[in-house]
């Protein structure tokens, strides 16, 4: 189940069930989807590695590194999940 069909769910429940505080969310959610997509596709554009002054604490998949050997090279910032959820959130809408 996609997500925007997941909302379109909840909303014909909500309005079956007059669940008035989920239907205001779901509605606006589900009729300004383009509009969320097109936010997807900046943040996923925007999200970057954390990186700190003193690299010890940056993640080891940002620009400069982490100085810290024992953090491997795999993101540990969280932003790669992030990346990935909104890929799949904009894979879903298109």
């Amino acid at each position: 189940m996609t997500f925007l069909s997941e909302l379109e769910r909840l909303k014909d429940e909500n309005k079956k069930h007059h669940w008035d505080k989920y239907a205001t969310l779901s509605a606006f959610l589900v009729n300004h989807a383009d509009e969320i997509a097109k936010l997807v596709k900046v943040a996923e554009k925007r999200i970057g590695h954390y990186e700190c002054d003193d690299s010890w604490y940056s993640c080891p998949k940002s620009d400069y590194g982490c100085s810290d050997e024992r953090q491997g090279t795999e993101c540990n910032c969280g932003a790669d999940e992030m990346i990935e959820a909104l890929a799949k959130l904009n894979k879903e809408k298109s």
